[in-house]
């Protein structure tokens, strides 16, 4: 069960099945991952990039560019395997709370202004949308203090 601590009736809720819960249940805060207006705008920015930015000349597909920024602006994890050998891991964007991936997103699309995309209408309301979300303090109010 999954309640986002939105108001005083889902607070309600969370504590209704935390008193309801059997022994050995596991309770869980932690704050929002990304969003679903996060992820579509991201998408749609790995969209146009791959559609207007070429690097000598050659195109790449959304999920290639999705790998190279997430290499480009993420640490890299490091992995020890049995035996002792280190190996790193790919980065990755699950499990980003909406801060972190807001700061993503936002390097992604300064480098993508920097190297030549422009912003379409959809674009542009997509981050509209997605900025309007991310000001609502009753849902992100912990996040951004």
């Amino acid at each position: 069960m999954l309640i986002p601590l939105v108001n005083d009736d889902a607070r309600k809720k969370a504590l209704e099945a935390v008193r309801d819960a059997k022994p050995g249940w596991v309770v869980s805060i932690s704050k929002p991952n990304r969003s679903t207006a996060q992820n579509s705008l991201y998408w749609a920015v790995l969209q146009e990039v791959s559609e207007q930015i070429r690097p000598n000349g050659q195109g790449h597909t959304s999920d290639v560019w999705h790998v190279y920024f997430k290499t480009l602006f993420l640490p890299a994890r490091m992995k020890e395997l049995p035996g002792g050998q280190v190996v790193e891991l790919e980065p990755t964007t699950t499990g980003m709370t909406t801060g972190a991936f807001s700061e993503y997103v936002e390097q992604v699309i300064a480098w993508a202004t920097e190297h030549g995309m422009t912003w379409t209408d959809d674009l542009r309301a997509m981050r509209v949308e997605r900025d309007t979300i991310m000001r609502l303090p009753s849902l992100y109010q912990t996040e951004q203090s």
